[in-house]
């Protein structure tokens, strides 16, 4: 599913470097606070290189967060 939309916006994602670090960091603190927390034991977190001030979360545990967003 999120293959599909990333495919609509024609955007790079990126899953490593300073950003991702950060965002995986803010997902573990968050992650407990989840009322279904324990449906996804892990959760894959990319950047989308756009200017989007964006953030989707997928079924299966994918989070993308658009580097607008982000600036």
């Amino acid at each position: 599913m999120y293959r599909r939309y990333l495919d609509s916006k024609k955007v790079q994602l990126v899953s490593q470097g300073r950003d991702v670090i950060y965002l995986r960091q803010l997902v573990a603190r968050l992650q407990p606070l989840m009322q279904n927390g324990r449906r996804y034991p892990q959760i894959r977190v990319y950047v989308a290189n756009a200017s989007t001030t964006d953030a989707r979360a997928f079924p299966g545990g994918q989070v993308i967060v658009f580097r607008g967003l982000l600036d």
